[in-house]
């Protein structure tokens, strides 16, 4: 519950902040999950690492599927924690560009983030697996001040957009299909 209340009190400070143009360089993320046609170990698979060895305990990465069933098998730092949330301060390209590649986005923000905290490290690995496809997702690392992603930089190789999880249509309209019969159910009572 402890670590629950620290990252919605980060999320929310976070959400409430504009982030600094030229905020980059502080940090890298490297992406190289499966869906990425990286090696793993997880589907989705992000290593993090603060330039100048300054401590980090906050580590956000965009994500277009709120469904926290949908994530499993995670991979973090002994004692980090990791929520499912929602946001609107990560950007995204809601197509995947390979990684190298530079993306056309952003276009529009994440309505989620999937949100890691900890005690400071200077360097870790963090990923999940996730039976959705992957889009180009911007990130956030907290270091002073926080290093966010650079758009004009390739995907996935340490200062650009790294991937996250989009759910396919087909999912949207069963989410979508379920909130309206609970708003019927709702209308009935």
């Amino acid at each position: 519950m402890k670590r629950f209340l620290i990252t919605a009190i980060a999320v929310a400070v976070v959400g409430c902040t504009t982030v600094p143009a030229g905020a980059q360089g502080l940090a890298t993320v490297m992406c190289f999950g499966l869906e990425s046609t990286g090696p793993g170990p997880r589907l989705y698979t992000y290593d993090v690492s603060s330039l100048t060895g300054q401590a980090f305990s906050l580590f956000y990465v965009g994500t277009d599927d709120g469904n926290f069933n949908n994530y499993a098998n995670w991979l973090m730092p002994a004692g980090w924690g990791a929520a499912v949330l929602p946001s609107s301060a990560i950007q995204h390209w809601l197509e995947k560009t390979p990684h190298g590649g530079l993306s056309m986005g952003p276009a529009g923000s994440c309505p989620f983030m999937v949100a890691w905290t900890g005690p400071p490290i200077a360097a870790g690995m963090f990923g999940y697996d996730n039976p959705n496809p992957s889009h180009d997702v911007g990130w956030l690392v907290g270091t002073v001040p926080v290093t966010i992603e650079n758009w004009a930089m390739p995907v996935g190789m340490g200062s650009g957009p790294v991937h996250g999880p989009v759910p396919e249509p087909g999912s949207l309209l069963t989410l979508a299909a379920g909130a309206l019969s609970l708003l019927g159910l709702i209308r009935k009572k």
